[in-house]
């Protein structure tokens, strides 16, 4: 979203000037910066110094700040640059509530002087950043200063080791059973494991399939073969006896497909 302003501030005494509407739009850390007219209004053979374009940031009790700029050259008299829109380098300034204007400066020799100045109305925020917070409060103290075991009790002493060796019993005894848990768990996995290989061994090995003899096999034999109907199965036993498998193609209902797909089960 451009944020523009048409009211320019002409100084009529510099003869350049900022014409028509200005803008511009910030993008993370870039600013597109448009104006519509650059014009030197100078004679003819007046040829300006370097000009430049700044986008500034001001508030009351402080120093201006520079938020981008380029170079634009050298501007002769009656000749005015149009549409200039310029994508530049953003500074963000310091937190707080800012006035931006676009300023026209040119090159006299020795600083880049004031020519014309454009303020945009609409101020501008800059949100201050969170501040660390002091967590002295939350500071946890604790002494490492060595103790002086010298003065401490012997049978204090002993008291404290004899808890210890309670406590290290009381670990040992209740991490006794939970190992023997998952040891026993661990022969249950293996044993899913092995059952699980059998199962699927089982799974893969081929069915054995039932060879019928053609020329000996009943209708009742011939039509438990998948592919066979009733009606094909008599017509077979009706063209008795075969010398091959490919005369069953003589027989009515029997195709060269079928025929192909029933081969591993037939024979003479």
């Amino acid at each position: 979203m451009f944020i523009t302003e048409k009211e320019v501030f002409v100084a009529e005494e510099q003869g350049l000037a900022l014409l028509g509407s200005c803008a511009y739009r910030i993008e993370n850390n870039q600013v597109v910066v448009s104006v519509e007219q650059i014009n030197n209004d100078r004679h003819d053979n007046n040829l300006s110094g370097t000009l430049m374009l700044q986008l500034r940031a001001s508030r009351a009790g402080e120093a201006d700040q520079v938020l981008a700029q380029t170079t634009l050259g050298e501007l002769a008299g009656q000749y005015f640059l149009p549409a200039c829109d310029y994508i530049l380098d953003f500074v963000e300034p310091a937190a707080g509530l800012w006035t931006l204007s676009l300023q026209l400066r040119e090159w006299d020799g020795e600083d880049y002087s004031l020519r014309d100045s454009m303020v945009f109305d609409l101020p501008y925020l800059v949100e201050g950043k969170l501040e660390l917070v002091d967590a002295v409060s939350n500071v946890i103290e604790a002494d490492f200063s060595p103790r002086d075991t010298d003065s401490a009790p012997v049978e204090s002493t002993i008291e404290t080791a004899e808890v210890a060796v309670e406590a290290k019993a009381v670990v040992e005894a209740v991490k006794a059973p939970k190992a023997a848990e998952k040891k026993t768990a661990g022969k249950k996995v293996v044993a899913k494991k092995a059952d699980a290989k059998k199962s699927a061994a089982k799974a893969v090995e081929p069915k054995p399939v039932k060879v019928v003899n053609v020329n000996t096999a009943t209708v009742a034999e011939l039509a438990a073969i998948k592919g066979i109907s009733h009606s094909l199965a008599e017509a077979i036993t009706a063209d008795r006896p075969y010398k091959n498998l490919k005369e069953l193609l003589k027989v009515r209902g029997m195709g060269a497909r079928t025929l192909a797909k029933l081969e591993s089960e037939l024979s003479l």
